[in-house]
């Protein structure tokens, strides 16, 4: 998600386009590097694809922690293919970030200030200082897995004299800097989208530069709040709890402003600010479950729950997600000259909204009940909690059928029966009749042929129709 989807799409795409338009410069300050960052993402793309067809696969977790990844538990070499990738993933990024810090203090028009830029580009040039300091730290710990796999060293081998502890050390440090680097750019989307809405710059600019660079500067400090259950003594959960919670203040500002902007200004009465009610919504609910685990206490009775899993999808996978939809609508209109279905597109939002709540706000009851995570059966208990969840991810596929008929209006009437049919099938399931998943698939199968069938009897008319009516108009004889 970090590597592969967020950082692509927001520096990639949305910066590399906009970002010289509204300085005033032709293009990049180094458009070949440009090149070079795709070129390197889509061969990382393509060796993380082939790892897991290579020998038994890749089975270490997205942590990457020596006690799974050591060539003692896990010989093959698609862990090999799997670090290099993630190296070719942080050279990438490492490029692309220059590249933006460079064309922002080179290539700027005279006379126009920092002060000037928009919000959504003071984001994205933290967010490239940020990647520029912590990536290195990410490739070190990672080169020193590849020597202790390949070259027999032992940096994290604890019979050779290494530490277990210091990868999960490198690694979050490298890991919450990089929690900002992906919510610090929708930061400066969905200020983007009020400053669109709303007509004028978002309530205290400069309070929100500010609050974006506290971030900065204490999310290089909380590291181990990820690592209370380790031993760390006294002092320093003491230390990284407070810390944790002071980071909370400059986001509140954020928030503080954009609900003071949407309730102040004269709104228009477009899309845009919808997604920005979603995005506060999602990221104010994981930022009070993320108050609630910087408690040391009941962070080690929650560590490794669904709690915790909860938390941080509200945050960053639904926050981001939902930011860079937005932005992707924002910015389509700009790119190509196109119209689509506003009817489908709120029918998107709300099924975005009400089908991601159904799957993760349940898991904060299944973390309180302390069901740990990563477990693939659970007991008889939790199974309508997994029935909502369910549905819930229904809805999440239905709506990505509903933004493709964004487009394509044709679509419409077989998505929605499509997904009336998986509501139907998933609801016998659950309860156990088997026997009627094939007759309800054959039944979607009869239903769509037949609609087809309609739809080609009504366009062949159609055309007849208009033939007839265009021979009569000109008088067309034929012999």
């Amino acid at each position: 998600m970090i590597f592969a989807f967020i950082m692509p799409v927001i520096l990639g795409g949305f910066v590399n386009y906009w970002l010289p338009l509204c300085i005033g410069c032709p293009d990049m300050l180094f458009p070949r590097l440009n090149n070079l960052s795709f070129w390197l993402y889509f061969v990382a793309c393509l060796f993380v694809m082939l790892c897991v067809v290579i020998e038994e696969g890749i089975g270490v977790g997205w942590t990457l922690y020596p006690t799974l990844i050591c060539v003692d538990f896990h010989s093959s070499c698609a862990c090999d293919f799997v670090l290099f990738a993630v190296h070719l993933l942080g050279i990438s990024s490492i490029v692309n970030s220059l590249n933006i810090c460079g064309t922002l203090f080179v290539c700027r028009c005279r006379f126009y200030y920092f002060l000037f830029v928009s919000l959504f580009f003071w984001g994205v040039l933290i967010t490239s200082f940020l990647l520029i300091l912590c990536l290195p730290v990410l490739a070190g710990g990672i080169t020193m897995i590849l020597f202790d796999r390949n070259v027999n060293t032992s940096f994290y081998d604890v019979l050779g004299g290494g530490d277990l502890l210091l990868f999960q050390h490198l690694f979050w440090f490298f890991g919450h800097p990089e929690v900002y680097v992906i919510i610090l750019p929708v930061f400066g989307l969905c200020s983007l989208f009020i400053e669109f809405v709303g007509s004028r710059a978002v309530f205290s600019c400069l309070a929100m530069i500010y609050s974006m660079f506290s971030i900065c500067v204490l999310g290089f400090f909380v590291w181990a709040h990820h690592m209370f259950t380790v031993g760390l003594d006294v002092d320093s959960r003491v230390y990284f709890g407070v810390i944790t919670l002071v980071i909370g203040v400059p986001t509140c500002i954020k928030l503080f402003n954009w609900l003071y902007s949407i309730w102040s200004f004269d709104m228009l009465f477009l899309f845009d600010i919808y997604f920005v009610y979603m995005f506060i919504f999602m990221f104010l609910l994981g930022g009070i479950t993320g108050l609630l685990l910087a408690n040391v206490g009941l962070d080690i009775i929650l560590h490794d729950t669904y709690f915790v899993v909860a938390h941080f999808h509200y945050v960053l996978s639904l926050g981001a997600v939902v930011a860079v939809f937005g932005g992707f609508f924002h910015f389509l209109l700009f790119w190509c000259v196109c119209e689509f279905y506003f009817f489908c597109l709120f029918v998107f939002l709300l099924l975005l909204f009400v089908g991601s709540n159904m799957v993760f706000f349940p898991l904060h009851y299944c973390g309180l009940y302390a069901f740990p995570r990563r477990i693939s059966d659970y007991p008889l208990c939790y199974i309508y909690i997994t029935f909502i969840t369910l549905y819930g991810l229904l809805f999440l596929c239905f709506s990505i059928f509903i933004c493709c008929c964004l487009f394509f209006n044709f679509c419409f009437v077989d998505c929605v029966f499509l997904f009336c049919v998986l509501c139907f099938v998933c609801l016998f399931l659950f309860f156990g009749f088997f026997d009627f998943v094939p007759y309800c698939c054959l039944f979607y199968g009869l239903l769509i042929d037949f609609l087809h069938l309609i739809v080609d009897l009504v366009c062949v008319f159609l055309f007849f129709l208009f033939f007839y009516f265009f021979c009569l108009h000109f008088d067309v004889v034929f012999v």
